[in-house]
């Protein structure tokens, strides 16, 4: 029975208590009615679409990139992705008209930031070095190039053939432990992904034939193969993982003057095979030309059309599966060569740096071949923000595919709601953020796809407590403790309560109508009653 009087009580404590403690909670997280403040970023997962607001739809198209901060003009650099290190690595090249000296400066790029590094050691300086990515080995692999065209300004002079790997920042140098190539400068390098193997061919140094060399973990190996390209230098040279091999096109022979080709040959499984030639670019030398593994195709650009004369060459090609295919796009960065060309890990985008493009050559100009970036925008609660990117309005949770560049953004908070803050990824960087506004008006600077989030505040519309209501003990007003200590001191009275009931009805019953026990006392006499009777 005191158990189920113990259980009533609890149970009725329960039903005061509950509707005043979650009415606390509610007015503290910012429910309907209360004053408090409530942040947060929740993102609207599948809550509109993309819209495309720059021409091309998603296929992939020129756009350019803003020159970085320092970055000088060059030409004939070495370009190379760096997948592991996240980065695109730049090394070398020319940063005047003559070239009488190259540089040695490392430069690399992460989520659209350039920044030079200062390896311990480095290359000696150069230019139309051969320099590839190397996924067999995990590093970025240089050999050889042009030290000096001016003898007394530079220590190495000619064509170079030391090996270097690049990673994690630094440079060291690779001792093969056999003979390697000879000295050469513009030849091609490019990964076989048949093989798992580098594979150099081509350059200065082979004027009558050249021989082709493979590397993989540290030492090159010369192949005797009886069918090869014919001699040349300053050819195309790319991995191609759709035709499983390295590709190589174009370049200049040495005999008849110098002319250039427009051949097709790919190398696998150790051996060249010589592609289908109906549909190949024209002939040219210095082109750019890497593997794309957003299109699964090797791309190819601009070029010289022979000799020192400038570049006629302002197109763009792709190779895959055996067949070469001109890319239909208007855009485009404009007769170059003498150009370096690699994917940048981070936006995917194929990035041309360093180049010559008449008037300005060395040019500190970039451009980048790839789709459209993805750019999203979302708002707290997925409702509570509009936006206007571009001139186009966007509902939270939407997104627009933009070229690189600058956009207008506007953006106007719900009814109830203030702008507490605006954050973007590292590749949409924002001019300013906003803070405790209604409405935000900027731009965005988009250099690859990202994401731009607004957490936002609701509005104080009720004034600020004065004397006893302005109490706050653990979050909770005046009037709340007091409904509680009102609740606390009704329970207890009720256990009180129901303590007495218990006790008394524990109590004995009464005996009666069966005259006195032993050990009662008689009752005492009467003395208004007649006497006992005479014996």
């Amino acid at each position: 029975m005191l158990a189920r009087n113990y259980l009533a009580a609890l149970a009725l404590a329960a039903m005061v208590l509950v509707p005043v403690v979650s009415a606390s909670l509610a007015a503290a997280s910012g429910g309907p009615g209360s004053s408090m403040i409530r942040n947060g970023s929740v993102r609207a997962g599948g809550v509109g679409a993309t819209l495309r607001l720059a021409a091309g739809s998603s296929s992939d198209t020129w756009q350019s990139y803003r020159a970085p901060a320092g970055f000088p003009g060059l030409f004939n650099p070495g370009v190379a992705s760096g997948p592991i290190g996240g980065s695109l690595v730049v090394f070398g090249g020319c940063e005047q008209l003559d070239c009488a000296v190259g540089t040695n400066a490392t430069w690399s790029e992460s989520n659209g930031v350039w920044a030079e590094l200062h390896p311990i050691i480095s290359p000696a300086p150069r230019e139309e070095a051969e320099m590839a990515w190397d996924p067999a080995d995990g590093y970025v692999l240089l050999f050889g190039g042009t030290g000096c065209q001016d003898p007394p300004a530079c220590d190495q002079t000619g064509p170079l053939n030391d090996t270097w790997a690049f990673k994690d920042g630094t440079w060291n140098r690779a001792i093969s432990s056999g003979p390697g190539p000879p000295p050469t400068d513009l030849g091609g390098l490019a990964y076989d992904p048949s093989d798992r193997m580098m594979v150099l061919f081509g350059g200065s140094a082979c004027s009558t034939s050249c021989k082709t060399w493979t590397y993989s973990g540290g030492t090159w190996t010369e192949l005797n193969l009886t069918t090869q390209p014919p001699a040349r230098y300053g050819e195309g040279f790319a991995e191609d993982q759709t035709d499983h091999g390295a590709l190589l096109f174009g370049g200049m022979t040495f005999s008849g003057g110098g002319q250039v080709l427009n051949d097709s040959w790919l190398f696998s499984y150790g051996t060249w095979h010589q592609e289908n030639g109906s549909s190949s670019p024209p002939g040219r030398w210095d082109p750019a030309m890497a593997w794309d593994p957003g299109l699964d195709a090797v791309v190819l650009f601009g070029g010289r059309a022979g000799g020192n004369a400038p570049s006629t060459f302002n197109d763009t090609w792709q190779f895959q599966a055996g067949a070469w295919t001109q890319w239909g796009g208007t855009a485009a960065p404009g007769p170059s060569w003498e150009t370096g060309f690699a994917q940048d890990p981070t936006s995917g985008i194929l990035i041309l740096v360093g180049s010559c493009q008449l008037p300005n050559c060395p040019s500190n100009t970039s451009w980048g071949f790839g789709p459209q970036h993805a750019v999203s925008v979302t708002s707290e609660m997925a409702t509570c923000a509009n936006f206007t990117l571009a001139g186009t309005p966007l509902s939270s949770g939407a997104a627009a595919e933009l070229q690189n560049g600058t956009y207008p953004l506007r953006i106007v908070a719900c009814s109830g709601f203030q702008l507490a803050n605006l954050t973007a990824s590292a590749l949409v960087v924002l001019n300013v953020t906003a803070e405790n506004v209604t409405a935000w008006t900027g731009s965005i600077l988009v250099h690859g796809a990202g994401d731009i989030l607004v957490n936002l505040t609701r509005v104080v519309s009720n004034p600020p407590p004065s004397g006893l209501a302005a109490i706050s003990i653990l979050g909770l007003t005046f009037l709340e403790l007091l409904l509680i200590l009102v609740a606390l001191a009704a329970v207890v009275g009720i256990f009180v309560a129901l303590q007495r009931v218990s006790r008394r009805r524990a109590r004995p019953p009464e005996m009666g109508g069966a005259g006195p026990t032993p050990d009662s006392t008689p009752p005492a006499r009467s003395e208004s009653g007649p006497p006992p009777p005479k014996p």
